[in-house]
């Protein structure tokens, strides 16, 4: 064979040409491919199919209703932030009935301090609040920044697409992204292990999937009156405190947050009041050592207030009954002890911020608002509020 039949035979290297359009023709279906991928997944977001379970959805419901009230030129004047013991240990329609003003819990179950940071700036942009309450049980223990699903609960919830966009790297770690950004990505394991679940999400829309429970929903979510029982307590007797000095800490990330919110608070001229709700007093292992702690911290803020009704609660006032049945350092108020709190709360308004809210006694949308609400009602007959508030207390205590 001749040198050049061996040298035609070699293979020719690709023009140019060739090879752009080869990669023009491979990003071309890439391209189109996710085209496909984000039309369907914007479809299947939109109409919700792959939303979880929402009935106990509580940020959502109260989200929801905070901004219809502020749609209608309202302002609130208490603001509860905080985890699930803001909302089941504090009674907003009594604060507002009992200091004649809005009272309005925005916490999210799960919650920590990077939460009550972005809900105060979301409600800056509808509201001027006078006092900012925030409970004080999300500020201490390990993880305080929140659990996942509470970060991507909250930030759902609130109000347009760009927003809630613009939370998520505040709220979660990038690779936990697009998790909050689509539901569908989050739970397209539906697909095989629930698919009643989007049987059920193809069927009710939006607010069906859970639906307002009053037309003011004011963030309360009681636990009902089933107090400590025999089997509960004996719990303390073979495991012990279960809140232990393993989470006697703040961590520096929470403390930054609660100190941007305490500059915040300093630059709008707001309140702030730190609020300590109690758990059953065999909950905490040495609470006095944890209290010297949050104190120390909470020396920090010179212009912020500290209730705490935890160390040293009268045990004959909050009795079991106080307390709901769980074992455990998430243990909630019941109804009662939610009561019983915030007897104390509105005393301490009373003492320490005198004529700082406003008095909406006389306003007709507020009368409106709460006019089926039965303290409200009983309030109007009786002139001494905090004495119809203790005989409520009372009753429950002898029931």
């Amino acid at each position: 064979m001749s040198k050049n039949n061996i040298k035609n035979s070699q293979p020719q290297p690709a023009s140019p040409r060739k090879e752009m359009n080869k990669w023009l023709k491979l990003g071309l279906k890439v391209l189109v491919l996710l085209t496909v991928v984000c039309t369907t997944v914007y479809y299947t977001d939109s109409h919700e199919y792959f939303v979880g379970d929402q009935t106990n959805n509580h940020s959502q419901r109260k989200w929801r209703s905070f901004y219809r009230f502020v749609d209608k030129k309202k302002d609130v004047d208490v603001l509860c932030l905080g985890n699930s013991h803001a909302s089941a240990g504090i009674e907003p329609y009594i604060i507002s009935a009992n200091e004649n003003c809005y009272c309005f819990i925005l916490n999210t179950p799960g919650s920590g301090s990077v939460d009550l940071y972005y809900n105060l700036l979301e409600v800056r942009k509808y509201t001027a609040r006078k006092l900012l309450i925030i409970e004080s049980s999300c500020i201490v223990g390990h993880g305080t920044l929140g659990k996942e699903w509470a970060k991507i609960q909250s930030i759902e919830s609130k109000r347009g697409r760009w927003n809630q966009l613009s939370l998520i790297p505040h709220y979660l770690p990038s690779d936990e992204w697009m998790k909050a950004v689509s539901p569908t990505i989050r739970n397209h394991s539906f697909l095989l292990k629930d698919p009643e679940r989007i049987a059920f999400n193809r069927k009710f829309v939006g607010k069906e999937k859970n639906p307002d429970r009053q037309a003011l929903d004011l963030g309360r979510f009681s636990h009902g009156n089933t107090g400590l029982s025999d089997s509960i307590l004996s719990l303390y007797d073979t495991k012990g405190s279960p809140y232990t000095r393993e989470y006697h800490i703040i961590e520096d990330e929470t403390k930054y947050y609660i100190h941007q919110i305490y500059d915040l608070c300093q630059e709008h001229h707001i309140q702030l009041l730190f609020v300590t709700v109690p758990m059953y007093y065999r909950t905490y292992e040495a609470y006095d050592e944890l209290c010297q702690l949050e104190q120390e911290f909470f020396n920090e803020l010179p212009e912020a207030q500290w209730l705490d009704l935890q160390k040293n609660y009268d045990q004959s006032l909050y009795t079991r009954k106080a307390f709901n049945n769980e074992f455990g350092m998430a243990q909630h108020n019941t109804y009662l002890g939610m009561l019983i709190n915030t007897y104390f709360i509105c005393q301490y308004i009373e003492e320490h911020y005198p004529a700082m809210l406003p008095d909406r006694s006389g306003d007709k949308r507020w009368l409106n608002d709460f006019s089926q609400d039965n303290y409200f009602l009983n309030s109007r007959q009786v002139p001494d509020k905090q004495a119809l508030l203790a005989s409520m207390i009372n009753y429950y205590l002898a029931n």
